[in-house]
């Protein structure tokens, strides 16, 4: 099932866990980490499960972020995939319509009933993308965007690539 400007909601199985499992949501999408905006995110579909993080500009502020179409660029010269909804109908941003440029939102399965076991832990390593910007997991400032995320420093090996860990409710 694909949706387009279709939010997508992560839903943690367990408290310390991170559950691989979606759902469609209305705007329960995550903020960019950091304070970073759109633009920062480097994969497609790690576009679609966040909202702009530049919390200083109201204009770009929690907008649902959107992506482009495959091997399409929002700006081509600094490869650009991702851009807040905004950006792309022209209301902010340079006031160019980039709609044509859209890509798709893949939803997938929802979570199980309360009867089905929930999915397993998100293996360490994969489906997470690096927090933008080079910025460490010490920048996320929520748990949910935690499991999304590995440590986006590149300048220290020993943080590098490390899946983000979320700590323990009220810790």
């Amino acid at each position: 099932m694909v949706h387009r400007f279709t939010s997508v909601a992560f839903r943690l199985a367990a408290v310390w866990g991170c559950s691989a499992a979606f759902e469609v949501s209305g705007q329960t999408r995550i903020p960019v980490p950091g304070g970073a905006g759109c633009y920062s995110i480097t994969d497609r579909e790690a576009c679609c499960l966040h909202t702009d993080g530049r919390i200083e500009d109201a204009s770009y502020a929690g907008q649902d972020c959107v992506p482009s179409k495959p091997d399409v660029f929002f700006n081509v010269e600094h490869q650009v995939v991702c851009q807040p909804s905004c950006f792309v109908d022209g209301s902010c941003g340079d006031g160019v319509d980039y709609s044509a440029q859209v890509g798709e939102c893949a939803v997938e399965p929802a979570l199980p009933s309360p009867a089905t076991p929930a999915p397993p832990p998100i293996p360490p390593g994969s489906a997470r993308t690096p927090v933008p910007l080079g910025a460490g997991c010490n920048t996320i400032i929520d748990r949910e965007s935690c499991c999304l995320h590995t440590d986006g420093r590149i300048e220290d090996a020993s943080y590098a690539g490390q899946d983000c860990v979320p700590s323990k409710p009220d810790v």
